[in-house]
């Protein structure tokens, strides 16, 4: 089984444990290594979010806070962000700079909004269902959302792409909808030989993995490098169902696996 996780959150973002205690817990589980990728979300159009020159030191003094904690624990601690990709003219070139600043072993990509075309306005995935106003542009929302994620995988600024469906668990998408725009990003995928993650937080929120079977059909059919995720967002959630990940991938004989 795989005994380790490059998806999970601390307190410096939205997760619920300092680093401290997600260390020891991945120690106490067995991990022989972890990657700790909190979320780094940067818009300049929006004056409550982070500008990318507020971010630079912000981000700079955890990746040594890291570096320097991990070496009190008996096992590899990678430093890595979550990065919300943005479509708007200027932000890639800005992340681009950023990247080169930044002491960072890995990044990956997820994106957990629907966004205006301009990226003026954001609905949190996670809460559109209580909050969405207009449900008949609900389809330019998700197909937007899913245009966005491919955009990102043809950057290959990215190490792999999490929760590539992530969107079901807004509870206005069924499975097997939004099929094209999906299998655009398996395509993007295998073409820039970027890997995908196998999203064990899905079977709480949705009740089955991110991404579910057919998408993760097509993936190994392209031949498509996985890694298994817990997002953990709680010392309680890592490792959380690796085993049943791993019973998946064996049932579908998915051979290709990604690892830093």
């Amino acid at each position: 089984m795989q005994k380790f996780t490059y998806h999970c959150h601390t307190d410096f973002s939205d997760g619920r444990n300092t680093l401290e205690e997600m260390l020891s817990q991945a120690v106490k589980i067995g991990f022989d290594s972890i990657g700790i990728s909190d979320h780094l979300i940067i818009n300049d159009l929006i004056p409550t979010n982070r500008t990318f020159k507020q971010a630079l030191p912000v981000l700079q003094n955890r990746i040594a806070e890291i570096r320097n904690i991990a070496q009190n624990y008996p096992l590899k601690v990678l430093v890595g962000f979550e990065v919300d990709y943005m479509p708007y003219a200027g932000w890639l070139d800005n992340f681009k700079k950023l990247k080169s600043l930044l002491d960072v072993d890995y990044l990956h990509t997820g994106n957990h909004y629907f966004m205006e075309p301009d990226c003026s306005k954001f609905i949190s995935i996670y809460r559109s269902k209580e909050i969405f106003s207009d449900m008949t542009r609900l389809p330019e929302y998700f197909r937007r959302h899913f245009q966005t994620i491919c955009q990102a995988v043809y950057t290959c600024q990215f190490d792999f792409l999490a929760h590539i469906d992530y969107a079901r668990w807004s509870g206005l998408m069924k499975d097997g909808e939004y099929k094209n725009e999906i299998m655009n990003i398996v395509h993007a995928l295998a073409e820039t030989g970027t890997a995908v993650e196998l999203n064990t937080k899905g079977l709480d929120s949705t009740g089955s993995f991110y991404p579910s079977v057919w998408v993760l059909k097509e993936l190994k059919a392209h031949k498509v490098p996985l890694v298994i995720s817990d997002d953990a967002h709680h010392v309680s959630q890592l490792g959380r169902y690796f085993d049943k990940a791993e019973d998946l991938l064996s049932e579908l004989n998915y051979s290709y696996r990604f690892s830093l």
